[in-house]
Formats: C-alpha cells, sequence, structure tokens
C-alpha cells in the first residue's frame, strides 16, 4: 500500500510538471472500455496529417473524454513551421470567442451571488444603455432605411444569448460606416471608451425579438466590472482559472509561458503565412478593457477542466465553480419565444456560453438533443454532448474562420468512433 501510495504521488508529481491540474482526468483504460472504437480513432489522426501533409494547417491538438476518461489526446505537426518547432499538447492557443463561455461562467457566478436578475435591464447598471435607438435595413441591400428609439431595453438575458442586437462589423452593410466611425477597441482601449462607443450606434433589432452575434458578451465583461469594482480579467483569474489550477488560460501571455504560444498562421493562395509570432504577439501586453467577447488564451488540457464542468454539474476535481442547477441552465435552449427563424440555425437554439442542438434529423449531422458547442475564430471548437456524457476538442493556430471544415469533420470522427455507452 505504502508503494502503491509513492507511485500515485510521483506521477501527481509528473503530471504537474506537464499539463497541470489536467492530469487529474485519466485516460480510459482502452477506448473500448468507454464505448470508443480504437480502429476509428485512427481517422482522427489521418485527417489532421493529411491537411498538415498538404500544407493546410501548421499543426492541431486534439481531445475526446467520455464518461471522464480521456480516450484520444493527440498533438499534431508544427506549432511554428520556421522554427521547426514541433507541436506539443499544452501549446497555447488563441481560442478568441471560446473566451465567451468564460464570461458567460463568470456572470453566472454573479447570478449565484444574487447580484442581478436575468430581466434586469443592462441600463440599470450602464445608464449609457438607456436611450438606445434600432435601425431598419433594406433587404435587398442591406443600407439603413431608418433609425428609430427602442421599443424594449436590452436586459442581462438579451446580453447573455445574443438578443441584443448588439453584431459585429461586416453583418450589415449599413453598419459598416457606422462602425468605422467609432472606437471599439476592447483589448487595446478602457471599457468606459467601449461602452460609450457603442452605446452611440444603433442596434439592427430590437431586442429580445432575435438572434444576432456581437459585443453582448464584451458588455457582460464590463457588467462584470460594475458588480465588482475590480478588472474582468482579475476576476476570471481568482475565480475561474486558480481555483481550477488553469495556469496557461488568460487574456495575457507571461515569460513563463511565452515558449509554448502557437505561431498563427493565415492560409491563403495555398500558402501558411506567420500573423502573430510569441516574440512580437500582441498578447504581451495585458488588456486596457474587459475582453470579455474573446481575446482569451487557453490550452487544449486547461479548456478541457473548463468543459469537463458542464458534465459533472458544476465541479471538477473537487473544484466547486458553479451549482448543478446552474449549469442546467446554462445548457438550456433560451430561445423560446423567439420565432424559429430568428434563432442561430434551424436546427439550434442558444444557451449560455453556446449554442445547444434542438434537432438532429434538421442537422443532417452526428449529435445528441442537448448537445452544446461553441468556436473561436482562429479555428479553436469544442463540444459537450450531456446524452452520451462526451467533450470534444479541437484547436489550430490558423484563420480564416472555419478552415477547410476541419472542425466540422474532427466532430463526425469523433461520433463515428462510438459503437456503445
Amino acid at each position: 500500500m505504502k508503494a502503491k501510495s509513492i507511485i500515485v504521488a510521483l506521477l501527481l508529481i509528473l503530471c504537474g510538471l506537464s499539463v497541470s491540474s489536467f492530469c487529474q482526468l485519466h485516460e480510459a483504460n482502452t477506448p473500448e472500455s468507454v464505448g470508443f472504437s480504437s480502429e476509428r480513432l485512427k481517422k482522427i489522426n489521418l485527417l489532421l496529417e493529411g491537411h498538415i501533409a498538404r500544407g493546410e494547417i501548421p499543426g492541431a491538438v486534439t481531445y475526446i473524454a467520455k464518461h471522464g476518461k480521456i480516450v484520444h489526446f493527440e498533438a499534431f505537426g508544427s506549432m511554428d513551421i520556421e522554427q521547426s518547432k514541433p507541436m506539443t499538447k499544452d501549446a497555447i492557443f488563441r481560442v478568441a470567442s471560446m473566451g465567451k463561455l468564460v464570461t458567460s461562467i463568470a456572470v453566472m457566478i454573479l447570478y449565484e451571488e444574487g447580484r442581478f436578475f436575468m430581466a434586469d435591464p443592462i441600463a440599470k447598471y450602464i445608464p449609457e444603455f438607456k436611450t438606445m435607438k434600432v435601425a431598419t435595413f433594406d433587404k435587398t441591400n442591406g443600407s439603413i432605411l431608418a433609425i428609430n428609439p427602442a421599443q424594449n431595453p436590452i436586459t442581462i438575458h438579451d446580453l447573455l444569448r445574443h438578443t441584443s442586437g448588439f453584431v459585429y462589423p461586416g453583418e450589415y452593410a449599413g453598419m459598416d460606416a457606422l462602425f468605422n466611425q467609432v472606437n471599439l477597441d476592447i483589448r487595446g482601449g478602457e471599457s468606459a471608451t467601449f461602452i460609450k462607443e457603442l452605446a452611440s450606434l444603433p442596434l439592427v433589432c430590437e431586442p429580445g425579438t432575435q438572434w444576432e452575434y456581437g459585443y453582448s458578451l464584451d458588455v457582460l465583461g464590463c457588467f462584470v466590472e460594475v458588480l465588482t469594482g475590480g478588472k474582468f480579467i482579475d476576476f476570471c483569474r481568482e475565480r475561474i482559472f486558480k481555483p481550477l489550477g488553469l495556469n496557461r488560460t488568460n487574456y495575457v501571455i507571461t515569460e513563463k509561458y511565452l515558449d509554448q504560444l502557437t505561431t498563427l498562421y493565415q492560409y491563403d493562395n495555398g500558402r501558411l503565412k506567420p500573423i502573430d509570432k510569441p516574440a512580437n504577439s500582441s498578447y504581451k501586453n495585458s488588456p486596457k478593457g474587459c475582453p470579455g467577447g474573446g481575446w482569451l488564451l487557453s490550452s487544449v488540457p486547461e479548456f478541457a477542466l473548463i468543459c469537463q464542468l458542464f458534465l459533472n454539474g458544476g465541479e471538477v476535481n473537487g473544484t466547486r465553480i458553479l451549482g448543478k442547477k446552474t449549469i442546467d441552465l446554462m445548457l438550456a435552449n433560451h430561445m423560446a419565444g423567439i420565432p424559429k427563424e430568428k434563432w442561430y440555425k434551424p436546427y439550434a437554439g442558444f444557451g449560455i456560453g453556446g449554442a445547444v442542438l434542438t434537432d438532429v434529423g434538421i442537422s443532417g449531422e452526428y449529435g445528441s438533443p442537448g448537445m452544446f458547442w461553441w468556436l473561436g475564430s482562429n479555428n479553436t471548437y469544442f463540444f459537450i454532448d450531456p446524452a452520451e456524457e462526451l467533450v470534444g476538442i479541437i484547436m489550430m493556430p490558423v484563420s480564416p474562420h472555419r478552415h477547410l471544415g476541419i472542425m466540422e469533420k474532427f466532430r463526425n470522427l469523433c461520433y463515428q468512433s462510438i459503437i456503445g455507452k
């Protein structure tokens, strides 16, 4: 018994040197022991190796866990092609909008503390949003036909489920000229400037009437600062990252982990061009604002712990971040009462922090009702399937968004590998 304890202690020490507290999620004895096919999982390797051999991606890290047991965890290719630097399993990626899940968790921590109600108008806490306006658009060319006072307030619930009416540039032609007149640099600029400038723009729909992807979670990052009186990034570190032992998950890259940051590439005309190198990355500077909508750095093993929270009812490795009913609320579809054609997709609604699969047949793709997922613009992606007790993650340091459909291919290869319960 004493020898066994020594071995366990040594293993934990070794784990701490490599992939932090992630090692407390154990590998399955065999993929077959948790209902996966070892042979079928090899198709994932073939997929990624093929894309790398053709020079379409620099590298990737992939991960699958079922029933809290790891069945697949692989690193492929390079994290820096020019330096011939192999990809590692604990490499750090720019996960972009996957950070919205973290922001949603931060907001729900405060919700559990009774700091606000979902139906509260955001103007109750950030007065700049009290008198918003709504634009109407020409359906043929997207130009703005009129701008009128909003009839509905923007609620916290609207911001969490993306029904606020805020959008990003590039979604509505008529809005782009207005975006060019303001400064919405939430990372490099001050939060107060971001709020003032965003509030000066019209919404693209009445709040609470349709799903639109945009600056909602950035506003919620500022909301966290108003409620707590501190910095959004500090709140995330103290209430989420540190308790879970997520040393590589952050909004800034420290010198200690700089060597683990991947080089970000852009695929253009058949070539991979580096567009953000660790040595001169903007991530070396701490954000001035509250980047709740993105700008997060993380690794696959650390983000896996965040995902596992949702299958464990709010805790992982003995550390509780949220209550079980809070997790249930986040994984629910929050689009009831909104016409289905105004949802994210015909087959998917939206929860708090990600999309929710509502109809497998309409989607025509693998999944289970209630599957929860989101992605980042630099080709990072996660899905959580409560019905299968399944987590899948892929991260690739390459743009453009949804490059070659690799994220979707990865998910399909995960599901086709399931052969039992």
